[in-house]
Protein backbone atom coordinates (compact mmCIF):
# COMPACT_ATOMS: atom_id res chain seq x y z
CA UNK A 1 0.00 0.00 0.00
CA UNK A 2 2.82 2.40 0.87
CA UNK A 3 4.51 1.74 -2.48
CA UNK A 4 1.27 2.39 -4.38
CA UNK A 5 0.77 5.63 -2.43
CA UNK A 6 4.27 6.77 -3.41
CA UNK A 7 3.60 5.92 -7.05
CA UNK A 8 0.37 7.92 -6.99
CA UNK A 9 2.25 10.90 -5.56
CA UNK A 10 4.95 10.63 -8.24
CA UNK A 11 2.49 10.20 -11.13
CA UNK A 12 2.18 13.89 -12.14
CA UNK A 13 5.97 14.36 -12.15
CA UNK A 14 6.41 11.16 -14.13
CA UNK A 15 4.11 12.22 -16.94
CA UNK A 16 5.57 15.71 -17.02
CA UNK A 17 8.96 14.06 -17.58
CA UNK A 18 7.55 11.79 -20.29
CA UNK A 19 5.98 14.77 -22.07
CA UNK A 20 9.29 16.66 -22.04
CA UNK A 21 11.11 13.59 -23.39
CA UNK A 22 8.55 13.25 -26.17
CA UNK A 23 9.00 16.90 -27.18
CA UNK A 24 12.78 16.62 -27.17
CA UNK A 25 12.84 13.32 -29.08
CA UNK A 26 10.25 14.52 -31.61
CA UNK A 27 12.51 17.47 -32.40
CA UNK A 28 15.68 15.37 -32.50
CA UNK A 29 14.16 12.50 -34.56
CA UNK A 30 16.55 9.71 -33.44
CA UNK A 31 16.62 6.50 -35.47
CA UNK A 32 17.26 4.48 -32.33
CA UNK A 33 17.58 4.85 -28.55
CA UNK A 34 19.80 2.88 -26.16
CA UNK A 35 18.31 2.62 -22.67
CA UNK A 36 20.00 1.44 -19.45
CA UNK A 37 17.98 0.52 -16.35
CA UNK A 38 14.40 -0.65 -15.93
CA UNK A 39 13.00 2.80 -15.18
CA UNK A 40 14.60 4.35 -18.25
CA UNK A 41 13.29 1.40 -20.28
CA UNK A 42 9.80 2.54 -19.34
CA UNK A 43 10.51 6.18 -20.15
CA UNK A 44 12.12 5.33 -23.48
CA UNK A 45 9.19 3.15 -24.55
CA UNK A 46 6.65 5.81 -23.59
CA UNK A 47 8.54 8.74 -25.11
CA UNK A 48 10.14 7.31 -28.27
CA UNK A 49 8.62 8.67 -31.51
CA UNK A 50 6.94 6.37 -34.01
CA UNK A 51 9.44 4.33 -36.03
CA UNK A 52 12.26 4.76 -33.51
CA UNK A 53 13.87 1.47 -32.46
CA UNK A 54 14.52 1.18 -28.71
CA UNK A 55 17.19 -1.10 -27.23
CA UNK A 56 16.66 -2.05 -23.59
CA UNK A 57 20.04 -2.98 -22.08
CA UNK A 58 19.30 -5.51 -19.33
CA UNK A 59 21.62 -5.42 -16.31
CA UNK A 60 19.39 -7.11 -13.72
CA UNK A 61 16.91 -9.94 -13.32
CA UNK A 62 13.41 -8.83 -14.28
CA UNK A 63 11.95 -11.67 -12.25
CA UNK A 64 13.09 -9.97 -9.04
CA UNK A 65 11.12 -6.79 -9.84
CA UNK A 66 7.39 -7.70 -9.88
CA UNK A 67 6.02 -4.16 -10.30
CA UNK A 68 8.45 -3.19 -13.07
CA UNK A 69 7.86 -6.58 -14.68
CA UNK A 70 4.16 -5.77 -15.08
CA UNK A 71 4.87 -2.24 -16.30
CA UNK A 72 7.44 -3.35 -18.87
CA UNK A 73 5.09 -6.04 -20.12
CA UNK A 74 2.52 -3.34 -20.85
CA UNK A 75 5.10 -0.90 -22.23
CA UNK A 76 6.65 -3.27 -24.76
CA UNK A 77 5.77 -2.82 -28.43
CA UNK A 78 7.24 -4.00 -31.74
CA UNK A 79 10.42 -2.05 -32.35
CA UNK A 80 11.72 -2.61 -28.82
CA UNK A 81 14.58 -5.12 -28.52
CA UNK A 82 16.65 -6.19 -25.52
CA UNK A 83 20.38 -6.65 -24.91
CA UNK A 84 21.29 -8.97 -22.00
CA UNK A 85 24.61 -8.89 -20.14
CA UNK A 86 24.52 -12.66 -19.50
CA UNK A 87 22.61 -15.73 -20.59
CA UNK A 88 21.14 -15.92 -17.08
CA UNK A 89 19.67 -12.42 -17.50
CA UNK A 90 18.46 -13.27 -21.01
CA UNK A 91 16.72 -16.45 -19.85
CA UNK A 92 15.06 -14.63 -16.96
CA UNK A 93 13.82 -11.87 -19.26
CA UNK A 94 12.47 -14.35 -21.85
CA UNK A 95 10.42 -16.08 -19.17
CA UNK A 96 8.55 -12.85 -18.47
CA UNK A 97 8.58 -11.09 -21.85
CA UNK A 98 8.96 -13.84 -24.49
CA UNK A 99 7.73 -11.64 -27.34
CA UNK A 100 10.72 -9.29 -27.06
CA UNK A 101 13.85 -10.19 -29.12
CA UNK A 102 16.93 -10.57 -26.89
CA UNK A 103 20.58 -10.21 -27.94
CA UNK A 104 23.32 -11.62 -25.71
CA UNK A 105 26.24 -9.26 -25.03
CA UNK A 106 28.42 -10.35 -22.13
CA UNK A 107 29.74 -7.37 -20.20
CA UNK A 108 33.21 -6.13 -21.03
CA UNK A 109 36.13 -4.93 -18.92
CA UNK A 110 38.83 -2.36 -19.64
CA UNK A 111 41.78 -4.69 -20.17
CA UNK A 112 44.13 -1.72 -20.57
CA UNK A 113 43.28 -0.44 -17.07
CA UNK A 114 42.82 -3.80 -15.36
CA UNK A 115 46.20 -5.31 -16.20
CA UNK A 116 48.47 -8.06 -14.90
CA UNK A 117 50.51 -6.30 -12.25
CA UNK A 118 51.55 -7.26 -8.73
CA UNK A 119 51.98 -4.36 -6.34
CA UNK A 120 53.05 -4.16 -2.72
CA UNK A 121 49.93 -4.52 -0.60
CA UNK A 122 51.12 -2.65 2.49
CA UNK A 123 48.70 0.17 1.76
CA UNK A 124 45.82 -2.32 2.14
CA UNK A 125 47.14 -3.31 5.56
CA UNK A 126 47.23 0.33 6.61
CA UNK A 127 43.80 1.09 5.17
CA UNK A 128 42.38 -1.97 6.91
CA UNK A 129 43.88 -1.11 10.29
CA UNK A 130 46.36 -4.00 10.30
CA UNK A 131 49.94 -3.80 11.51
CA UNK A 132 52.91 -3.90 9.16
CA UNK A 133 55.18 -5.33 7.83
CA UNK A 134 53.54 -8.37 6.21
CA UNK A 135 55.07 -10.93 3.89
CA UNK A 136 52.21 -13.42 3.70
CA UNK A 137 49.28 -13.82 1.33
CA UNK A 138 46.45 -11.28 1.08
CA UNK A 139 42.98 -12.56 0.24
CA UNK A 140 40.19 -10.09 -0.38
CA UNK A 141 36.45 -9.91 -1.04
CA UNK A 142 35.62 -6.80 -3.08
CA UNK A 143 31.91 -5.92 -3.07
CA UNK A 144 29.23 -3.54 -1.89
CA UNK A 145 27.93 -4.14 1.62
CA UNK A 146 24.71 -5.77 0.38
CA UNK A 147 24.19 -8.78 2.66
CA UNK A 148 23.85 -11.19 -0.25
CA UNK A 149 27.41 -10.38 -1.36
CA UNK A 150 28.60 -12.95 1.21
CA UNK A 151 30.79 -11.04 3.65
CA UNK A 152 29.64 -13.19 6.57
CA UNK A 153 30.30 -16.39 4.61
CA UNK A 154 33.77 -15.05 3.78
CA UNK A 155 34.54 -14.36 7.44
CA UNK A 156 33.35 -17.81 8.51
CA UNK A 157 35.62 -19.32 5.86
CA UNK A 158 38.53 -17.18 7.09
CA UNK A 159 38.02 -18.46 10.62
CA UNK A 160 38.15 -22.07 9.42
CA UNK A 161 41.28 -21.46 7.31
CA UNK A 162 43.15 -19.80 10.14
CA UNK A 163 42.23 -22.67 12.42
CA UNK A 164 43.51 -25.29 9.95
CA UNK A 165 46.59 -23.66 8.36
CA UNK A 166 49.81 -22.18 9.68
CA UNK A 167 50.55 -20.38 6.39
CA UNK A 168 50.68 -16.59 6.97
CA UNK A 169 47.54 -15.10 5.43
CA UNK A 170 45.43 -11.98 5.89
CA UNK A 171 41.88 -11.33 4.77
CA UNK A 172 40.30 -8.12 3.53
CA UNK A 173 36.76 -6.89 3.03
CA UNK A 174 36.84 -4.01 0.56
CA UNK A 175 33.75 -1.96 -0.25
CA UNK A 176 31.00 0.04 1.34
CA UNK A 177 27.24 0.66 1.50
CA UNK A 178 25.55 2.07 -1.59
CA UNK A 179 21.89 1.87 -0.62
CA UNK A 180 19.78 3.75 1.91
CA UNK A 181 17.51 0.77 2.50
CA UNK A 182 17.76 -0.33 6.13
CA UNK A 183 18.52 -4.00 6.73
CA UNK A 184 19.56 -4.85 3.18
CA UNK A 185 23.25 -4.18 3.73
CA UNK A 186 25.92 -4.47 6.38
CA UNK A 187 27.25 -1.52 8.28
CA UNK A 188 30.96 -1.41 9.03
CA UNK A 189 30.23 -1.71 12.75
CA UNK A 190 28.29 -4.94 12.11
CA UNK A 191 31.17 -6.39 10.11
CA UNK A 192 33.65 -5.40 12.82
CA UNK A 193 31.47 -7.15 15.40
CA UNK A 194 31.44 -10.36 13.36
CA UNK A 195 35.23 -10.10 13.13
CA UNK A 196 35.54 -9.71 16.92
CA UNK A 197 33.02 -12.44 17.70
CA UNK A 198 35.00 -14.88 15.55
CA UNK A 199 38.36 -13.95 17.04
CA UNK A 200 39.62 -12.51 13.77
CA UNK A 201 41.05 -9.22 15.09
CA UNK A 202 44.41 -8.49 13.49
CA UNK A 203 43.70 -11.03 10.75
CA UNK A 204 40.94 -9.23 8.81
CA UNK A 205 41.10 -5.68 7.50
CA UNK A 206 38.00 -3.70 6.54
CA UNK A 207 38.88 -1.28 3.76
CA UNK A 208 36.55 1.49 2.59
CA UNK A 209 35.31 1.66 -1.01
CA UNK A 210 38.16 2.36 -3.44
CA UNK A 211 37.55 4.33 -6.63
CA UNK A 212 40.52 2.68 -8.36
CA UNK A 213 39.46 -0.95 -8.08
CA UNK A 214 42.30 -2.20 -10.27
CA UNK A 215 44.80 -1.17 -7.59
CA UNK A 216 42.95 -3.29 -5.04
CA UNK A 217 43.11 -6.42 -7.20
CA UNK A 218 46.77 -5.81 -7.99
CA UNK A 219 47.57 -5.67 -4.26
CA UNK A 220 45.81 -8.96 -3.49
CA UNK A 221 47.10 -12.50 -4.02
CA UNK A 222 43.63 -14.08 -4.25
CA UNK A 223 40.25 -12.44 -4.93
CA UNK A 224 37.00 -13.85 -3.55
CA UNK A 225 33.48 -13.68 -4.98
CA UNK A 226 31.02 -15.08 -2.42
CA UNK A 227 27.55 -13.89 -3.46
CA UNK A 228 24.83 -16.04 -1.92
CA UNK A 229 22.29 -15.37 -4.67
CA UNK A 230 22.82 -15.38 -8.44
CA UNK A 231 24.56 -12.38 -9.97
CA UNK A 232 23.29 -10.85 -13.21
CA UNK A 233 26.95 -10.87 -14.30
CA UNK A 234 29.71 -10.66 -11.68
CA UNK A 235 31.96 -7.77 -12.70
CA UNK A 236 34.41 -8.35 -9.84
CA UNK A 237 35.24 -11.73 -11.33
CA UNK A 238 35.97 -10.25 -14.75
CA UNK A 239 38.04 -7.39 -13.32
CA UNK A 240 40.11 -9.69 -11.11
CA UNK A 241 40.76 -12.08 -13.99
CA UNK A 242 41.81 -9.17 -16.20
CA UNK A 243 44.40 -8.35 -13.52
CA UNK A 244 45.61 -11.97 -13.76
CA UNK A 245 44.50 -12.69 -10.22
CA UNK A 246 43.28 -16.14 -9.17
CA UNK A 247 39.69 -15.93 -8.00
CA UNK A 248 37.42 -18.17 -5.99
CA UNK A 249 33.87 -17.62 -7.23
CA UNK A 250 30.31 -18.68 -6.45
CA UNK A 251 29.53 -19.99 -9.92
CA UNK A 252 25.81 -19.42 -10.33
CA UNK A 253 23.80 -16.96 -12.40
CA UNK A 254 25.83 -14.78 -14.75
CA UNK A 255 28.99 -15.45 -12.73
CA UNK A 256 29.07 -19.01 -14.06
CA UNK A 257 29.47 -17.67 -17.61
CA UNK A 258 32.70 -15.75 -17.01
CA UNK A 259 35.18 -18.44 -16.07
CA UNK A 260 35.42 -22.23 -16.13
CA UNK A 261 36.08 -23.96 -12.81
CA UNK A 262 39.65 -25.26 -12.77
CA UNK A 263 40.61 -23.41 -15.94
CA UNK A 264 40.11 -19.73 -15.09
CA UNK A 265 38.95 -19.83 -11.45
CA UNK A 266 38.05 -22.12 -8.57
CA UNK A 267 34.34 -22.51 -7.90
CA UNK A 268 32.62 -23.00 -4.55
CA UNK A 269 29.08 -23.73 -3.38
CA UNK A 270 27.22 -20.41 -2.90
CA UNK A 271 26.57 -19.58 0.74
CA UNK A 272 28.70 -22.47 2.05
CA UNK A 273 31.69 -21.31 4.14
CA UNK A 274 33.14 -24.84 4.27
CA UNK A 275 33.15 -25.07 0.47
CA UNK A 276 34.64 -21.56 0.20
CA UNK A 277 37.33 -22.39 2.75
CA UNK A 278 38.22 -25.59 0.87
CA UNK A 279 38.55 -23.72 -2.42
CA UNK A 280 40.76 -21.08 -0.83
CA UNK A 281 42.98 -23.68 0.84
CA UNK A 282 43.63 -25.19 -2.60
CA UNK A 283 44.96 -21.84 -3.81
CA UNK A 284 46.82 -20.96 -0.62
CA UNK A 285 48.76 -24.23 -0.77
CA UNK A 286 49.49 -24.18 -4.51
CA UNK A 287 51.59 -21.33 -5.91
CA UNK A 288 51.61 -22.90 -9.38
CA UNK A 289 47.81 -23.14 -9.47
CA UNK A 290 47.44 -19.47 -8.53
CA UNK A 291 49.86 -18.49 -11.29
CA UNK A 292 48.21 -20.72 -13.91
CA UNK A 293 44.67 -19.54 -13.15
CA UNK A 294 45.75 -15.91 -13.18
CA UNK A 295 47.44 -16.29 -16.56
CA UNK A 296 44.55 -18.17 -18.20
CA UNK A 297 42.01 -15.77 -16.69
CA UNK A 298 43.83 -12.78 -18.15
CA UNK A 299 43.94 -14.44 -21.57
CA UNK A 300 40.20 -15.12 -21.45
CA UNK A 301 39.38 -11.51 -20.58
CA UNK A 302 41.54 -10.11 -23.39
CA UNK A 303 40.09 -12.50 -25.97
CA UNK A 304 36.41 -12.56 -25.00
CA UNK A 305 35.63 -9.62 -22.69
CA UNK A 306 37.72 -6.71 -23.99
CA UNK A 307 36.02 -3.38 -24.66
CA UNK A 308 37.33 -3.36 -28.23
CA UNK A 309 34.39 -5.67 -28.99
CA UNK A 310 31.77 -3.03 -28.20
CA UNK A 311 31.80 -1.19 -31.54
CA UNK A 312 31.68 -4.36 -33.70
CA UNK A 313 28.70 -5.53 -31.62
CA UNK A 314 26.85 -2.28 -32.22
CA UNK A 315 27.60 -2.26 -35.93
CA UNK A 316 26.36 -5.81 -36.30
CA UNK A 317 23.16 -5.20 -34.32
CA UNK A 318 22.31 -1.96 -36.08
CA UNK A 319 22.96 -3.57 -39.44
CA UNK A 320 20.56 -6.42 -38.58
CA UNK A 321 17.90 -3.87 -37.66
CA UNK A 322 18.50 -1.81 -40.81
CA UNK A 323 19.67 1.17 -38.78
CA UNK A 324 22.50 3.69 -39.36
CA UNK A 325 25.70 3.08 -37.39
Amino acid sequence: MLRMARLATAYPTLWLTVRRWRQWLAADKPAWIHSNGFKTHLLSSWAAPSGCVVFWHLHDFLGERPLLRRLLHRAWRPGIEAIAISQAVADDFKRHLPQCPVHLWLNTVDTELFIARNTVGNWLDTAGGLSEPWNGLRIGLVATYARWKGQEVFLQAAKQILRELTVPVRFFIVGGPIYQTAGSQWSESELQKIIRDNGLEGKVGVVAFQKEAHKVYQALDVVVHASTRPEPFGLVIAEALACAKPIVAALHGGAAEIGIDGEHCVGHIPGDPVSLAGALVRLIRNDELRLRLGKSGRQRMVMDFSQIQIMPRWKSLLSKCGLPC
